[in-house]
């Protein structure tokens, strides 16, 4: 059964579709339709994921995520890999020099920002993902009775969120406010 990719109050439907040549098919890994927040549109994301055979990329320029300066876990971590980071600098007279200090302690930020970073995006995909089943879920079950489950503005409410935090962490990764 197909999900509807429209929504307007009570009314819903299916309107929007993909359209490939045959020859994409072969390369065609995964599809979905999926909600989209509310306050943007009132259609649903309807995505294809290919595989294509490409040359390397480059990994382009590491900036943290400003939000991490307000992650308790981050802030946490962080100090205690400074606290060990201080102790061996003072055990030990490895870093001759300020300097060499400095590019130690950007490297330790850097490790520890990308490791933080990157658990957060598994738990927010993972939370995404889980949230669109159930809401989907939820829609099929409806699907006949034409009453909304009281459930899904809140899985609705929550998708949204997760899709705002995302579209940030992509306009950075981007380079534009």
């Amino acid at each position: 059964p197909s999900l509807p990719t429209f929504r307007r109050g009570n009314s819903e439907s299916t309107i929007d579709y993909i359209y490939a040549s045959p020859d994409l098919r072969d390369r065609l890994r995964h599809s979905s339709v999926e909600f989209i927040n509310s306050n943007w549109t009132d259609h649903a994301i309807i995505s294809s994921t290919f595989q294509f055979t490409a040359d390397s990329h480059g990994k382009g320029m590491w900036r943290a995520h400003p939000s991490l300066a307000s992650n308790a876990y981050f802030i946490e971590t962080l100090y205690n890999e400074l606290d060990s980071f201080y102790q061996t600098l003072s055990s030990t007279p490895s870093f001759s020099n300020p300097q060499s200090q400095w590019d130690e302690i950007k490297s330790l930020v850097r490790t520890v920002a990308l490791k933080v970073g990157r658990r957060r995006a598994a738990y927010r995909q993972r939370l995404l993902l889980r949230s669109q089943r159930k809401r989907n879920k939820l829609l099929r079950q409806y699907k006949l009775t034409h009453i909304w489950p009281p459930q899904l503005h809140q899985i609705e409410e929550t998708i949204s969120n997760i899709q705002k935090e995302i579209s940030e962490t992509l306009t950075l990764r981007a380079g534009k406010h």
